[in-house]
């Protein structure tokens, strides 16, 4: 690993473009066929060399499944260089065919239990605890759509006996005339384990309430503490702001774009707390900060945070709230 100052701390998202194994019916691309798009690896070190300090890597696939990209060892091995690196996946392929091994305890596997695996589970927990023991991180979530929601306390156990972090996810997208995740009932939320902290972060309960997207205006910390490399390898603020940059910013400044789904990343309210660091720190035998507010009282702060940013940036016209 790349001499690495915690003074410093990114969170680098990078493209991956390619086909997919899978074709699930609540897919979040829409089971688009991207053709691939390889990287020039030597462009991706320049621009990893040049944020420097901490990087936190993960893979943005689409509708792609990463692990079976050509060029997986390769992103692999050079973005564990520099910190350490989530992959998003459907588990479906053997980890030790995609991961060195020397890479192995600077990875987080988040995989999706789809339904394709659902007759396969104790080969898919196997996967896990194999990487597991390995040093690396892993945990499972499962897509809360509406046809599954009903499944979600059986296999829940399942990888709660098997030690494995397990969460759900609530659906995206549009089911028999209805929009979620809007139209997730507080039945739903219940099992989702959405009602209190006990089982999702303050983010995931949030961003049921968080119904307005549009951040224009609102200082970001996109293009600073959170920079994206897209497919053609250029430097971006975000998956949803299309202009390059030259470099990181220095600052957060403000959004530009009328409707972001990448998450929390605005200046004053985000998903880069010591808890969402802390994971990787540990990982990486780096040192941690000290975290003494639960998930319940994150949420509670936020959600307030989250209103009045709203309105202080006039974003609640025509909103009855």
């Amino acid at each position: 690993m790349a001499d690495i100052t915690v003074t410093k701390k990114t969170e680098l998202t990078v493209c991956i473009r390619g086909p997919c194994n899978y074709a699930c019916e609540y897919c979040i691309g829409h089971n688009r066929k991207d053709p691939v798009l390889l990287h020039d690896l030597k462009k991706l070190e320049y621009w990893l060399s040049g944020i420097g300090g901490f990087i936190v890597s993960i893979f943005e696939c689409g509708s792609s499944e990463p692990t079976i990209h050509p060029q997986i060892k390769d992103l692999i091995s050079l973005l564990t260089k520099y910190g350490q690196l989530t992959i998003p996946t459907n588990n479906s392929i053997d980890p030790a065919k995609y991961i060195p091994e020397d890479c192995i305890s600077r990875v987080k596997l988040l995989a999706a239990f789809h339904t394709q695996s659902e007759n396969h589970i104790d080969d898919y927990i196997a996967r896990l605890l194999w990487v597991q023991q390995k040093g690396g991180i892993v945990s499972a979530s499962y897509i809360a759509y509406p046809p599954r929601i009903k499944k979600v306390d059986l296999y829940k156990q399942k990888f709660v006996d098997a030690g494995i972090y397990f969460s759900i996810i609530p659906f995206e997208g549009e089911y028999e005339g209805i929009v979620y995740p809007e139209g997730h009932t507080e039945e739903h939320k219940k099992i989702m384990g959405l009602s209190d902290g006990k089982d999702s972060s303050w983010y995931r309960r949030l961003s049921l309430d968080a119904t307005i997207r549009n951040f224009e205006n609102i200082p970001c910390l996109a293009g600073y503490t959170k920079i994206l490399i897209d497919g053609e390898g250029y430097l971006r603020r975000c998956l949803y702001d299309h202009v390059p940059i030259e470099q990181p910013f220095n600052e957060a400044k403000p959004c530009t774009v009328s409707y972001c789904g990448c998450g929390m990343y605005l200046k004053e309210l985000n998903t880069q707390t010591p808890r969402y660091w802390n994971q990787y720190l540990r990982q990486c035998n780096l040192s941690i900060e000290e975290i003494d507010k639960t998930e319940d009282q994150m949420y509670a702060e936020n959600y307030i945070k989250y209103w009045e940013l709203m309105s202080k940036y006039h974003k609640l016209r025509g909103l009855n709230k």
